[in-house]
C-alpha cells in the first residue's frame, strides 16, 4: 500500500498485480517495527518504524499466555467461543503455532470444498472473509429464529459470544434449516458452555492415557487428532470423563492451533488396533453411552471441523457396521484405508507421522502424548509454489522459525471474526 496517502490504497504494477513488497536496508538500524493490518486475507504492513533506541520497542519476549478461569465464569452468552482450558501448566511444543501456519494463505479449493464456492455447504473457511448474499439471508433468519425464541431480546442483537463466530458453521452443519440450528444451539450451551472451565490438571491423568492426542498436521496445515480406542481405559464406561477429556483436547487446538480465516479445520486418523479387547459384552450398555455422548461432541459441539477422516486398522467384522453409521453426505471425508501409510502420505509430510501410520516420526507412549507433538515444516517442499505464488520468491528450503506464535496471540486472535452483513446493526 501507499503508506503516504492516508487512504492507504493499493500500489499496483502495470498488470494490474500487487507486487510483493520488500524492506532492504544499506545500513540496518538496531530494530524495526512493522504494524499490519487488514483482514486476514488481505493483510499489509501500514507503518514501518525505525527504532535506534531498544529500549521503545514493545516487548516481544515469548511468554505462554494460558487463559484464566474467570474468563468462562460468567454468564452463558458472554462465554468465549474457543477456549474454557485454562491453568496450562506444561509447557507445549516450540512448532505449536509457527509463523507459517498464521500465514497460510488458502486457495479456493481449501475455503471451500473442491472450490465450490457457488454451492452451500461446502465452505470450509468461516471467518475473517466475505460471505455470500445466500449465507448472510440465512444468518438474518438465525437472528429472528434466535429473538423469537427469546434466546437474544432481538433480531438485531447480536448473536451470544459462545456462538458468535460459530453461527453460520452451525447454519451450514444444519443444511441451513435455522430452526435445527437453534437445537444444535442449545445442544452447544448445555454439553460445552456448562462444562467450562477445564483445568488441565483435571484431565492430566487421562490425557496421559494416549487415548486422543494431537500429533502434526497435514500439507494444508490442519492439526491431525488421532484416537487410539484400544487405549480408552475406564473412560469407556465414564461418559462424562472421556467426554471432558475429548473438549479439552478439541479447544486446545481452537484456542491454540488453528487460526480463523487461514486454518479452521483438523483431520482425524482413528485406530482401531486391537479395539476387540476393549468391548465387554457386559459393560455394552454404558459403553454406547459413552461412544453417543463422543459422537455428539465431535458432530455437533464442535461441528464442521473435520476435514478428512481415516479410520484404520479396522477388524474385518466392524467394517460394515461402521460404514452404516456415518451419513452418506459425510462420506466423502471418511475412508477405510487398507494400506494406511500409502494414504497418509499423500497427505502428510512423514515427519509428521508416527512410524506406526507409515512415518518418520517414532511411535509414542500413552504417557509420552501430551503435551501434544507438532512439528516444523508441515507443508513440505513440494506445497509452497504451486498453489500459493505469492510465496515464489522464496526457496522451499528455508528454515521456518524456531518458535511458536502461541507464545504471542491471544484468545480474541483464534476467535476470529464472523464477517455477518446480514442487518445494518450485525453489520
Amino acid at each position: 500500500v501507499d503508506r503516504k496517502d492516508p487512504q492507504l490504497p493499493w500500489i499496483e504494477d502495470a498488470n494490474g498485480r500487487r507486487p510483493l513488497e520488500r524492506f532492504c536496508y544499506a545500513h540496518c538500524p538496531q530494530s524495526v517495527q512493522f504494524d499490519v493490518r487488514g483482514p486476514s486475507l488481505h493483510a499489509y504492513i501500514s507503518r514501518v518504524q525505525e527504532q535506534y533506541d531498544c529500549t521503545s520497542v514493545a516487548d516481544t519476549t515469548p511468554r505462554q499466555r494460558a487463559d484464566t478461569a474467570d474468563l468462562f465464569e460468567v454468564a452463558p452468552e458472554e462465554v468465549p467461543g474457543i477456549g474454557g482450558i485454562v491453568d496450562l501448566k506444561k509447557r507445549h511444543s516450540e512448532y505449536l503455532l509457527p509463523a507459517e501456519v498464521i500465514l497460510f494463505e488458502p486457495t479456493k479449493n481449501e475455503i471451500f470444498y473442491n472450490g465450490g464456492a457457488d454451492k452451500t455447504q461446502f465452505r470450509h473457511i468461516f471467518l475473517n472473509t466475505p460471505l455470500s448474499t445466500v449465507e448472510n439471508a440465512t444468518l438474518g433468519e438465525l437472528h429472528r429464529l434466535l429473538a423469537k425464541c427469546g434466546m437474544v431480546e432481538s433480531e438485531n442483537s447480536a448473536f451470544p459470544r459462545y456462538m458468535e463466530s460459530h453461527a453460520l458453521r452451525i447454519l451450514q452443519t444444519c443444511k441451513f434449516n435455522a430452526s435445527k440450528a437453534v437445537d444444535m444451539i442449545k445442544t452447544i450451551v448445555k454439553e460445552r458452555v456448562m462444562r467450562l472451565p477445564i483445568a488441565e490438571q483435571d484431565v492430566l491423568s487421562d490425557l496421559n492415557k494416549g487415548f486422543i492426542y494431537w500429533h502434526g498436521r497435514d500439507r494444508k496445515c490442519r492439526p491431525c487428532l488421532v484416537i487410539r480406542l484400544e487405549r480408552i481405559g475406564e473412560m469407556a464406561t465414564d461418559k462424562e470423563r472421556a467426554v471432558r477429556l475429548v473438549m479439552f483436547t478439541l479447544e486446545f487446538a481452537l484456542r491454540y492451533a488453528l487460526v480463523p480465516g487461514r486454518v479452521e479445520n483438523w483431520v482425524v486418523v482413528i485406530d482401531l488396533a486391537n479395539v476387540m479387547r476393549t468391548i465387554s459384552p457386559l459393560k455394552i450398555g454404558s459403553m454406547a453411552s459413552t461412544a453417543a455422548a463422543i459422537a455428539t461432541t465431535l458432530e455437533k459441539v464442535y461441528c464442521g471441523r473435520v476435514a478428512w477422516l481415516k479410520i484404520v486398522n479396522m477388524p474385518g467384522g466392524l467394517a460394515r457396521v461402521v460404514n452404516g453409521l456415518i451419513p452418506a453426505e459425510k462420506k466423502n471425508k471418511v475412508s477405510f484405508p487398507t494400506n494406511v501409510a500409502a494414504e497418509l502420505l499423500e497427505r502428510m509430510e512423514p515427519h509428521q507421522l508416527e512410524s506406526r501410520y507409515g512415518g518418520a516420526a517414532p511411535d509414542l507412549a500413552p504417557d509420552e502424548t501430551y503435551p501434544f507433538h507438532f512439528f516444523r515444516n508441515p507443508r513440505g517442499k513440494a506445497a509452497v509454489l504451486e498453489e500459493h505464488p505469492i510465496e515464489s520468491f522464496m526457496s522451499s528450503e528455508r528454515e521456518p522459525e524456531d518458535f511458536s506464535m502461541h507464545e504471542f496471540t491471544q484468545l480474541a486472535f483464534h476467535e476470529g471474526l464472523l464477517w455477518d452483513d446480514s442487518s445494518a446493526e450485525a453489520r
